[in-house]
């Protein structure tokens, strides 16, 4: 999953921002007065299946020391509000200036809702661009390995080095997430979101962690990243 400068996102965010707004603006104000009907919005208006570029991509044309893909079903009701269905596969192998090394890879899911931030109607003619606001609660049961950790005994002076292979755990996490997404053919849609991730419970100092858990990115007690998806309405 792609972590890029919170300069970066923001900018990227504020523009995308602007013009789905000004987009949706024009479209309105292009309807006509005759065409002044029946606004109701069904409550049922099929699904988007989406897909994330954004981290394969980054995984194949860089060294990166993580990797992932994920895809998600959004539904669609009343096109208000957007129940979410996420799962994607992640892992790191890193390699520290110390010689440590940790390595996992494992599954990881999210269910949420977003809700529609702009007005929607029924009318065709509209463009069907959307800004969003919505909550996910995402985990991952996985398993990792640390090897080549030393240790040193400041009473009895010496190191060791001790390896921690095959531990299991289960994380769980909340995120904020904004989003927008963009209607650029017929049902073929592009958009891309802000995460901000943080656990339930944080880990009990002189444990040991996991550095990285599928699905939330780098272990902390928060995080941001983002996702640039393609989909398709059915």
């Amino acid at each position: 999953m792609f972590q890029p400068s919170m300069q970066n996102i923001y900018r990227y965010f504020i523009i995308s921002l602007l013009i789905t707004v000004a987009v949706n603006f024009s479209a309105a104000q292009n309807k006509t007065a005759g065409s002044d009907k029946s606004s109701e919005v069904k409550w049922w208006n099929g699904f988007l299946v989406k897909m994330d570029v954004v981290s394969p991509v980054v995984t194949g044309f860089s060294d990166s020391e993580h990797f992932g893909m994920e895809g998600s079903v959004q539904f669609n009701l009343k096109r208000k509000i957007f129940p979410v269905y996420e799962i994607g596969f992640g892992g790191a192998d890193k390699l520290s200036s110390n010689a440590i090394r940790f390595n996992t890879n494992g599954v990881f899911q999210r269910i949420g809702v977003d809700f529609g931030l702009l007005k929607q109607s029924n009318d065709k003619e509209l463009i069907n661009n959307m800004l969003t606001g919505g909550v996910r609660l995402g985990w991952s049961n996985f398993s990792y390995d640390l090897t080549n950790l030393s240790l040193s005994d400041d009473y009895w002076g010496g190191s060791q080095t001790l390896n921690f292979e095959g531990r299991s755990t289960t994380k769980t996490w909340y995120e904020i997430v904004v989003g927008i997404q963009v209607q650029v053919y017929k049902n073929l849609y592009m958009g891309w979101n802000i995460r901000n991730r943080h656990f339930f419970k944080e880990d009990t100092s002189g444990n040991i962690v996991p550095w990285y858990i599928p699905g939330y990115g780098k272990s902390g007690s928060s995080n941001t990243g983002f996702n640039y998806t393609i989909g398709y309405h059915f």
